[in-house]
C-alpha cells in the first residue's frame, strides 16, 4: 500500500478532520520527517513492458508497481516505488529485465 505522502497527494490530506482509517501513520509521517520510499513515474527504454526490482549500481532500491505503453508519449512508461534518494527526476536506474529508465515527473503529461 502507497499512503498520501508517498505519493505526493499531501494536498487531500486534511488533519483537521475526525478519526478515519490510516491517520495515525500518515500523521507520524508527515510530523516525524520525509518518508522512506516514494511513488515516482519511469520513461522506460525499449518497447517491452516491465515488472520486478529496480537496482541502481547494483543495489535494489525499489519495484515496478504497473506499466504501459503511454499513446500520448509514444513509448513505455512505469510506476514505481523507490526508495529515499533514488527517487528525483532524472536519476538512472536499472529494470530486472536489463532495460534502462528514468525517473520523470508526475504526472506524466499534464493536458492532452
Amino acid at each position: 500500500a502507497v499512503v498520501p505522502i508517498e505519493a505526493g497527494l499531501m494536498h487531500v490530506v486534511d488533519f483537521d478532520k475526525g478519526c478515519y482509517i490510516g491517520q495515525e501513520v500518515i500523521a507520524k509521517m508527515h510530523f516525524r520527517g520525509k518518508p522512506r520510499r516514494y511513488l515516482v513515474g519511469l520513461l522506460v527504454d525499449g518497447d517491452d513492458s516491465v515488472s520486478g526490482q529496480i537496482t541502481v549500481e547494483g543495489r535494489v532500491v525499489g519495484r515496478v508497481t504497473s506499466c504501459v505503453k503511454s499513446r500520448a508519449l509514444d513509448r513505455m512508461i512505469a510506476l514505481a516505488i523507490l526508495r529515499r534518494g533514488y527517487h528525483e527526476p532524472g536519476q538512472k536506474v536499472v529494470l530486472d529485465s536489463g532495460l534502462a529508465a528514468k525517473v520523470a515527473e508526475l504526472p506524466f503529461v499534464s493536458k492532452f
